[in-house]
Formats: structure tokens, sequence, C-alpha cells
């Protein structure tokens, strides 16, 4: 649907505005070159707190996000599902709401320390719950933009995520991001975060 949408409308567009090259090379399908600007977001320049103190944080993996079906969380709760025996000590925490949330909930179930948080809008609450842990994980089938590995990361938090944007090749140059590139499994999430 959404790409039906898109055939539709794009094309009609007077200028187009993404993140990275890669991306202007995918929206050639629908928008003319001429008409595409590439503008990298000015915050992938920002400065990674040091891992100071990092051994002392608590041993939990964090998903910050949409529960939606694109940000495959069922997908991370399976590879949690096949590591967690490996990191008896350690948890994943994931914060966010969506249409998924009652369905990965049950997933979960079974699960050892799987700690579903909801949505938080205090910021300094979400500070905390980042400086709490000790990786970021996104294990999204696409992303324009990574904006919650991108917080992760000026958080003091090194990523694991699957290979979902263009714009990771950005964020690798300055910090630590583990990317996986194979994405539907969750064997090869598993052994990363293991």
């Amino acid at each position: 649907l959404w790409e039906r949408w898109r055939s539709r409308v794009y094309p009609n567009c007077t200028g187009c505005v993404v993140r990275t090259p890669a991306i202007a090379t995918y929206m050639q399908k629908w928008v003319a070159g001429d008409k595409l600007h590439v503008i990298p977001p000015a915050v992938t320049n920002v400065r990674q707190k040091a891992l100071i103190g990092w051994n002392d944080r608590a041993k939990k993996f964090l998903f910050v996000g949409r529960l939606s079906q694109e940000k495959r969380v069922d997908l991370l709760l399976q590879a949690w599902k096949l590591a967690a025996s490996q990191l008896p000590d350690w948890s994943l925490d994931i914060v966010g709401d969506g249409p998924e949330k009652q369905r990965l909930t049950k997933l979960a179930q079974s699960l050892p320390q799987v700690h579903f948080h909801g949505w938080i809008r205090d910021r300094d609450e979400l500070d905390a719950i980042y400086q709490d842990a000790r990786f970021s994980v996104l294990t999204s089938k696409y992303e324009g933009f990574p904006v919650t590995l991108l917080e992760a990361l000026s958080r003091g938090l090194p990523g694991i995520a699957t290979d979902c944007s263009s714009a990771l090749q950005l964020l690798n140059q300055n910090h630590p991001v583990i990317r996986i590139t194979e994405t539907d499994s969750p064997e090869c999430i598993a052994s990363n975060l293991t």
C-alpha cells in the first residue's frame, strides 16, 4: 500500500530532501534526480560520551522505538531466546508502544529477563534508562535515519543494529556500531548479542 501511494504522489513533488546518497538513489524510482537534495542530518557529528563507567552499568540491552512490524522486535525476541542462556546476568529492556505491543508482550512471556517499559515521555526518565544500559539494539527492517540509535550513542551506548539504513555508514564513522548484515537471521543477531 505504501509503495503504491509513493508511486502516485512522489512523482508530483517539486523537491525532495533525503539524508544520504544511497537514499537518493533509491528515491529515483519516483523522483527525478534534479529534484532530489541530499542533506545529511547535522546531528551525526554529535560526540559520543566517553564510555567512562561503562562496565559499572547494568547488564542490559535496550530497544527504544515504536512497537510496529517494521521495527521487528519479534526478531529481537527470537534472538534473545537463543542468546539468553549464554547471558544469565543480562536483561532486555524494551521502551515503546504501538500496534504490536500486545503480540510482543505475549511472545516475551516465556523468555527470561525481558522488561517492557511502555512509552516514556519524560526526557529525564528516558535519559536514566539509556544511562542504565550497556548496549542499544535496533532490529528494524528499514529506517530513514535511526534517531533512537543516535540518542543512545550520544549517551555512551554502543549500538548493535541490523543493516536497516545507509545512515549507519555515517554513524559508524565516529561511533561504535556493530552492523548485522544478515538482517533476517535471529541466529546472527543472537551471536552479536553474545
